[in-house]
């Protein structure tokens, strides 16, 4: 499974929330005092890497801040399909604008586990992204006609990650002609 599904208007999904430690007392008020003192009291600040689950007064989640160096980080959401708690997740324009086809990549690559000689661990967290974006075809997408560092072109089909070597490998020379 890759993680990725289609966002459907009024489909329910928990906002993601990209932050750094600039953007973090703003956005951390626009939820108000009981969360900023959740948000400080479990040391969260907006570190690369990091999350901070925010409580509805139901007890149920929220949101989720997370903290991100870049917005442009390929890797920046990656971590999150394994360790986040199932469900659907969305990306929300209150903190750090990510470049959405980027952000759906690395959630698709994290969201990946080899399945042939062992069983998944557990089945990913999905994120809702904009067909476009799903399917390759966001103007700004890095999968389409781009190489990644390390000469790799992806692309990005139906929601399935594949990757083919730009320029193939060099056969090594016997010596014979």
């Amino acid at each position: 499974m890759h993680g990725l599904v289609p966002a459907r208007r009024n489909a329910p999904a928990t906002p993601l929330i990209a932050v750094d430690p600039r953007q973090l007392r703003r956005v951390l008020g626009k939820f108000g005092a009981a969360t900023a003192a959740w948000v400080r009291s479990s040391g969260f600040r907006a570190e690369p890497g990091k999350v901070c689950l925010l409580p509805d007064s139901r007890g149920g989640l929220r949101a989720v801040l997370v903290g991100v160096a870049r917005t442009d980080d390929l890797y920046a959401l990656a971590g999150l399909p394994q360790s986040l708690p199932p469900g659907t997740y969305r990306l929300d324009a209150s903190g750090l604008p990510l470049d959405a086809a980027r952000a759906a990549l690395g959630w698709g690559l994290g969201a990946y586990q080899y399945t042939r000689y062992r069983k998944a661990t557990r089945a990913p967290s999905r994120l809702a992204v904009e067909a476009a974006t799903l399917h390759g075809k966001s103007s700004n997408s890095p999968v389409l006609g781009r190489s990644l560092p390390g000469r790799i072109d992806l692309t990005l089909c139906r929601g399935q990650v594949a990757f083919d070597r730009a320029t193939p490998p060099r056969l090594m020379s016997t010596g014979e002609s």
